[in-house]
């Protein structure tokens, strides 16, 4: 969690009581009932039957994640059909699809797909995708990434991964302390925290060509870059006058500009995706709490009212719900708070740390790290709670951040 980690404890042991608890609470799992199934069956796809096993294990693990579809035995009938080929084009391979209503025969849609082979998966991620519009109307998840912190050993660096844990590739590669990742909405630059210079300054990465600039680094806490919707300005916290504060800055990170000033630790900056808010962590009431405040650092409201111990807020798309980390119990789980009505809802289930949600970009998933199985690592669920996956790699792993 952002607001938890070495480089604030100090500050945070100053400010508020650590070793207070979250008044016990009831922890709130819903399921996706009442969304319509569709049954599908899905045979081999006519070609290479290599390609065929890669493209439609990755369909069917896509599709039954988004918990509105079962799957028929092979051979089976089913209301729906997925009907797919294979064929070679020069160095590409095509890999085309149609979904085909079998109670009258019709054919409701479909596409053509070429591609090298080692995007394969992508394919298959695509179709996943609009099998799920064509059905449900919503957008898919499944052609997405996610940037995370990995620690390997001596090794801790920055990845990136496909939101079902392959095709990792490594950002960094200095084993500096890392923290924090975030990546711009057009998904071409990469903000991050690290400490190789020794002390902790934020850098920026360019996706297509690699290279990396340091952005700030004064004396004091730089942490928690966050890109404003439209991708031209950065929120961060920083202690450059003492306590930490909320500061804008444009790409260069120039022409800055503080948006809090007072003797409260406030950091972990979010986003609304209109980009009139941002949402923050602040112990300014006295523990760690959720609150909002406009872009120009004005009308700031405290939102999260119960619980010890609040952090990590993260918009949902769609701009209804903040998606948070609340210690309960001595352990931190994932809450998400209706922003009108001020309804809170646990979805995780209590019997580990759950920490640094991240929504996936449709809004119907969530990204976290938790210790579940002993050590942290990257883990996905529905926005219910519902069917969590895990999907980090080796080591521990941190700080997810989904994007398309």
């Amino acid at each position: 969690m952002r607001f938890r980690l070495p480089l604030t404890i100090v500050a945070l042991l100053l400010a508020a009581d650590l070793r207070a608890q979250a008044p016990g609470s009831d922890v709130t799992l819903q399921t996706n009932v009442g969304a319509q199934r569709f049954q599908i069956d899905l045979p081999p796809f006519v070609g290479d039957p290599a390609t065929d096993q890669l493209v439609r294990r990755v369909i069917r693990d896509d599709l039954f994640f988004s918990g509105r579809f079962e799957f028929t035995p092979e051979g089976t009938a089913a209301p729906w059909r997925v009907e797919g080929l294979i064929e070679p084009e020069g160095e590409q391979v095509a890999i085309s699809f149609s979904l085909k209503n079998t109670i009258d025969a019709r054919i409701e849609g479909g596409k053509k797909f070429r591609s090298d082979a080692s995007a394969t998966r992508r394919v298959a991620h695509r179709i996943a995708e609009e099998i799920l519009r064509i059905l449900t109307g919503q957008e898919g998840g499944f052609d997405t990434r996610i940037a995370f912190v990995s620690n390997l050993g001596d090794q801790r660096d920055v990845n990136v991964m496909d939101y079902d844990g392959s095709n990792v590739a490594r950002v960094t590669r200095d084993g500096a302390l890392v923290l924090s990742p975030e990546v711009s909405p057009d998904g071409h630059l990469l903000l991050f925290t690290s400490y190789v210079s020794g002390k902790p300054s934020v850098y920026m990465v360019r996706r297509d060509t690699g290279e990396i600039r340091k952005l700030f680094s004064r004396e004091g806490l730089n942490q928690s870059p966050a890109f404003s919707p439209d991708g031209q300005t950065i929120a961060f916290s920083a202690a450059f006058e003492g306590n930490s504060e909320i500061y804008l800055s444009d790409l260069l990170g120039k022409n800055m500009h503080r948006l809090t000033d007072n003797e409260a630790i406030d950091v972990s900056p979010a986003w609304s995706p209109t980009g009139k808010e941002i949402a923050f962590t602040s112990d300014r009431g006295g523990t760690p709490q959720i609150y909002i405040m406009s872009a120009d650092g004005l009308e700031t409201r405290r939102v999260t009212m119960e619980g010890s111990y609040n952090s990590d807020p993260a918009w949902s798309p769609d701009g209804t719900t903040l998606a948070y980390a609340s210690r309960q119990g001595g352990r931190f789980q994932i809450c998400l708070l209706d922003v009108a009505s001020g309804k809170v809802t646990t979805i995780t289930d209590g019997r580990a740390n759950n920490e640094s949600p991240s929504w996936s970009p449709n809004g119907e998933y969530l990204a976290f790290a938790s210790d579940r199985d002993g050590r942290y690592d990257i883990w996905i669920m529905r926005r219910d709670g519902s069917t969590p996956r895990r999907i980090g790699t080796r080591g521990e792993n941190r700080f997810p951040a989904w994007y398309r």
